[in-house]
């Protein structure tokens, strides 16, 4: 039996409190929507050359709120494999993340659809650092520590997602890449490590754009191609194509 290739995406992007991305919410997720489909169509294309045997798309995702649970309601939709590297196990997961009944249970949701990769191995280190910040809300200096360890989690988390990643999908406002773990710094990484990264713009959303090389970042400010929807399907279809040959 021939060997079946995959085409596994990442997702890494901000979260629904970030107010760029909720004042432009509709216009991300009907973008995301339209190039998930231009991935469905790319990878149809590649199932009809002879030889050639697809497993399921599958996508990387944190279910984080924002961007991350977005792109899992996309891909499930459209019946591909749901990973979820976690950076703690799913319970404590859901304490950080989803204080609230209703963001627990997306994730929850969620996370009962997809196959888990749990990072629990400091969970109990974590959980203590958790319950010090609850039981002393007026210290400022255990949220800190507390918010830099979930930093650590969260960037060896994205960083599993990066490397199992023929593509990430990026849904950034172009700015900080300073936040270890998060969104700007994930996607230095990926380009880093040579994952070619589909980056949507929160404000643009629809004009996004493929960046490839480390030294992409420093020219996002302008490249007049990409707005020729022409170039960025053929350069989409391309990636696809050679990730899945």
């Amino acid at each position: 039996m021939p060997l079946k290739a995959r085409l596994c995406v990442g997702v890494t992007g901000h979260r629904g409190d970030n107010q760029r991305f909720a004042s432009h919410r509709d216009r991300i997720d009907a973008t995301l929507a339209g190039i998930f489909d231009l991935i469905d169509a790319a990878v149809a294309d590649e199932a009809r050359e002879p030889g050639i045997v697809l497993a399921p798309t599958r996508l990387y995702s944190l279910l984080a709120d924002g961007a991350d649970q977005m792109a899992a309601e996309a891909a499930l939709a459209r019946s591909w494999e749901l990973v979820a590297p976690l950076p703690f196990g799913l319970s404590l997961n859901v304490a950080i993340n989803a204080p609230q009944p209703e963001a627990a249970d997306r994730i929850q949701r969620l996370a009962a659809r997809a196959r888990l990769f749990e990072l629990a191995d400091q969970d109990e280190a974590i959980s203590a650092l958790l319950r010090e910040k609850l039981e002393h809300p007026e210290d400022r200096r255990k949220a800190q520590v507390l918010d830099a360890e979930v930093s650590l989690r969260v960037q060896l988390a994205s960083r599993v997602m990066v490397e199992q990643s023929d593509l990430v999908v990026a849904v950034w406002d172009g700015t900080t890449r300073a936040l270890v773990g998060g969104t700007g710094h994930t996607i230095q990484t990926a380009l880093e490590h040579g994952a070619p990264v589909l980056w949507i713009d929160v404000d643009t959303p629809e004009r996004w754009r493929i960046l490839a090389g480390a030294e992409a970042l420093a020219g996002i400010s302008g490249d007049a191609r990409t707005n020729d929807d022409a170039v960025r399907i053929a350069g989409l279809r391309a990636l696809v194509r050679a990730a899945l040959r």
